[in-house]
């Protein structure tokens, strides 16, 4: 599965520039059953990408795609199907769905935020429950993922706010940065070549992914790190309303993880599919880099421990020395280089700083300011790490 996987992914992204990530993010919610929205101005391939993620899950003649574009005089029919005459003439309240979003395995729709309240409530079913009210049944739907696009993020309209969080995985596409011009202008005209059946993902093939993803184990560790990630992120935005993470979205995370380590072809979840988290824990774009930092604190302290070594006063410091400022905290991950702390020959003489020769964790500082020290002395107790994340982060498809 891993072997087709990536030849899919180098297949999608033919043609195309600087869409990589995009594209293994769309992908990956598709297998794992979710939804994604992707937020972007005009012209930057959003419509693209989900026609080229439905073609790899079959043409539209072999379980159907369907693609609209809203807008806010959109109607229920052009969405759902129209009204059965037949039925009708019956007293019965019945949509004929065929070739309509409720009778499709991929749904593209453009400008999603824009959608009437009678197509949202009917979509909100749709999205989390993979059912359609079609009069008085309730009828399942055969819907894989739903491709969402809109040129802006929902803020302060409160009446969306349902609908926005049914949607697990968020990214962003903008227009192709200047060494992609580059690129793109260098280029000759390629047209995207049709795909190989052999690298279609079939029914057979998606009832294998569920029932790998079903058997993928979360070690207590995995485990850990999560509630660490989620009670990180309840207090660093303890104040801000927009930033809540549900418990339906925790279950959806942990599926997510398990498809994504099942078509990497392991049988547990490790640290780099926690990462995938960071397009699924935010809501606000002004936050994304704030949760980027605040998972990557988290995983780093994963790392593996290959033992401690001490920070000390180097030989050219000779004579007294006094501790005048200390720059870093214990228990906080640092880089070689970082200056722990700052002295001085004298209050009013210049400051020097005495830094680490290696990263890892700051487990205990020796001194305090006022502290008079002189060369080998002992400032600081690093505990070294081995950088487990980045090989793991290069060994996954996804990342």
């Amino acid at each position: 599965m891993r072997e087709k996987i990536q030849a899919l992914l180098n297949h999608l992204n033919h043609g195309l520039v600087e869409r990589e990530a995009t594209i293994k993010a769309a992908l990956l919610t598709v297998l794992a059953g979710e939804n994604i929205v992707l937020i972007g101005p005009p012209g930057t391939g959003k419509s693209l990408i989900a026609r080229r993620i439905a073609e790899s899950l079959g043409s539209p003649q072999q379980g159907g795609y369907f693609e609209y574009l809203l807008t806010k005089f959109s109607t229920p029919e052009e969405i759902f199907g129209p009204l059965s005459i037949s039925a009708l003439k019956q007293d019965v309240f019945k949509r004929n769905t065929a070739g309509y979003l409720p009778s499709v395995r991929v749904g593209f729709l453009d400008e999603i935020f824009k959608a009437s309240s009678s197509i949202l409530n009917a979509l909100l079913t749709i999205l989390n429950e993979r059912k359609f009210h079609n009069g008085a049944q309730a009828e399942d739907v055969p819907l894989q993922a739903l491709i969402a696009a809109s040129n802006e993020l929902p803020t302060g309209q409160e009446e969306l706010a349902a609908l926005y969080d049914r949607f697990l995985v968020r990214g962003f596409v903008d227009y192709v940065g200047p060494d992609g011009l580059g690129q793109m202008l260098g280029a000759s005209v390629v047209q995207h070549q049709t795909l190989p059946e052999r690298l279609r993902i079939t029914s057979a093939d998606m009832k294998k992914l569920r029932e790998k993803a079903k058997a993928v184990t979360v070690p207590p560790a995995i485990g850990q790190a999560l509630l660490e990630i989620w009670s990180a992120h309840k207090n660093a935005f303890r104040d801000d309303a927009r930033e809540q993470l549900s418990d339906r979205r925790l279950m959806k995370c942990l599926n997510l993880m398990r498809v994504s380590a099942a078509t990497n072809g392991r049988d547990e979840v490790d640290l780099s599919d926690v990462m995938l988290l960071k397009d699924c824990l935010w809501h606000h774009p002004d936050n994304l880099q704030k949760i980027n930092k605040l998972m990557m604190k988290v995983l780093s302290s994963y790392e593996g421990v290959s033992g401690e070594f001490e920070i000390k006063m180097g030989k050219e410091f000779d004579g007294l020395w006094e501790v005048v400022r200390v720059k870093e905290e214990s228990e906080r991950m640092i880089n070689d280089e970082d200056y722990i702390i700052e002295i001085a020959r004298n209050k009013r003489g210049a400051k020097f700083g005495v830094m680490s020769s290696k990263p890892g964790l700051l487990k205990e500082i020796k001194v305090k300011v006022g502290d008079v020290l002189s060369s080998g002395a002992v400032v600081a107790v690093v505990e070294e790490r081995v950088d487990i994340l980045s090989g793991l982060l290069k060994s996954n498809i996804w990342l």
